[in-house]
């Protein structure tokens, strides 16, 4: 029924979630791990490795598109100004989509039993990881701060969130758990369309809504603004597609045009028009984004067609980009659409439509008690990557591809129920053996 192999990728999923939320950093070396154990759990002879490299070399065509975008940023090093920055970039983009499609095959691969099991856990461990992030903002750090104080030798080296003091940590910024509550938001629609089918219909909701109020809280706690933004955008969404099921890809996929395409002329509004970046009513850091954009939209028309290289902004803005008297330069654009226009141009931002309309057309594929948790991961994905980091944060990257990993798992299990092809994740997470000697006593 579940096999020990099937035990092994569960625990390694339940580490892998909760990991990914509390260490959202390491999120790539967590993400491979995770794909070469599903992937020796998975193989049982030496003809499946002919079949698994014939499953890599026929992706679907959003990630062929991705793939694609991928070289494209390789290839940037030919005309960048930092050409090493963009050939890495690149390389590392594809190593993350091709480190996805292996985990992917290997939750595919799954029994259906598996699938429930590894997913149950995920769940789990996404909970445990939630739950430790959640302490560690509200005591501000106090588990890091005395590993830190215990073992000197694993603090990080100069940061501006952590000030040390001779062998005292004195202050940790709240801002140091961004990362870890971006990738908790990323991770929380699917999780919660396994739970609407791994829990026994008469503990579903109250499952889905425990997980929920964990999540609410850490966001809510944290000072991660565009998290707060973004669950409040995906669960409208979540609304709306419950109504309108998959007619919902069609306003999707023109959202996603209009997007893309009006980003950048919005941004010079939104900064020379409008001068938005003095409004009384926003926050500092959102000031900040509005000078960052308005910036950033002044120099794509540079190089509109191919951009000035992948992850080349910083080396611009000091060798060539000048700023104006009206703008303000910095290390990275904090939206990633507009961070494609200007490293990769037109040619970037073709691709990305293209690969997004794809993704959202899928996800209209998907089974019809999956589709609104699909169209609120979309969601929750670009309103983060709308408003924060660098497009080439291989953490970021990797938070992505999980999350549609882990989306697709939930699909994996939803249909599995449906068809009754598996049990509830409550008759199969314990050892049957153990199972079995927990009901001899209770009887």
């Amino acid at each position: 029924m579940v096999t020990v192999k099937d035990r092994i990728a569960a625990m390694t999923g339940c580490f892998a979630a909760g990991a990914m939320v509390v260490g959202s950093k390491a999120a790539a070396i967590v993400l491979a791990i995770w794909a070469v154990i599903m992937l020796a759990c998975v193989i049982r002879q030496r003809s499946d490795w002919t079949r698994l490299w014939a499953d890599l070399l026929a992706p679907s065509v959003p990630v062929a598109l991705f793939l694609a975008f991928a070289t494209l940023s390789a290839s940037s090093a030919l005309w960048a100004h930092a050409p090493d920055a963009a050939l890495k970039s690149g390389a590392l983009l594809g190593m993350v989509i091709i480190l996805g499609c292996v985990l992917r095959l290997g939750l595919d691969r799954l029994s259906p039993h598996g699938a429930m099991l590894v997913a149950g856990w995920f769940v789990i461990g996404l909970v445990g990881g939630c739950l430790l992030l959640f302490a560690e903002l509200y005591s501000n750090f106090g588990i890091f701060r005395w590993a830190m104080a215990t073992f000197p030798d694993i603090r990080p080296p100069k940061n501006s969130m952590i000030v040390v003091k001779g062998q005292d940590v004195n202050l940790i910024h709240r801002a140091f758990a961004n990362w870890s509550v971006a990738g908790l938001n990323l991770l929380t629609w699917p999780s919660l369309l396994i739970l609407s089918a791994a829990v026994a219909r008469r503990w579903r909701v109250a499952a889905c809504l425990a997980l929920i109020a964990v999540s609410l809280a850490v966001t809510f706690t944290s000072d991660h603004e565009t998290s707060k933004i973004a669950v409040g955008l995906s669960a409208v969404v979540f609304a709306i597609s419950l109504r309108a099921g998959a007619k919902t890809r069609s306003a999707a996929i023109l959202t996603i045009v209009a997007l893309v395409l009006s980003v950048v002329p919005l941004a010079q509004i939104a900064y020379s028009r409008l001068e938005l970046q003095n409004a009384a009513w926003a926050q500092f850091t959102l000031k900040e984004r509005f000078k960052i954009w308005g910036n950033v939209s002044e120099n794509v028309w540079k190089a509109p067609v191919l951009g000035i290289g992948a992850n080349n902004t910083t080396i611009e803005h000091t060798q060539k980009l000048k700023p104006s008297n009206r703008t303000w330069p910095s290390h990275h654009p904090h939206n990633m659409v507009l961070q494609i226009w200007l490293e990769l141009g037109a040619a970037g931002a073709a691709l990305l439509i293209a690969a997004a309309a794809l993704s959202v057309t899928g996800v209209g594929r998907l089974h019809p008690s999956a589709i609104s948790f699909g169209f609120a991961t979309l969601a929750m994905a670009a309103v983060q990557s709308m408003a924060t980091w660098n497009l080439w944060h291989e953490w970021i990257q990797s938070m992505f591809m999980m999350s549609f990993c882990i989306l697709m798992l939930g699909n994996r299990v939803v249909t599995d129920q449906a068809a009754g092809l598996s049990a509830a994740f409550s008759k199969i997470w314990l050892p049957e053996r153990l199972r079995h000697v927990l009901s001899k006593r209770s009887v």
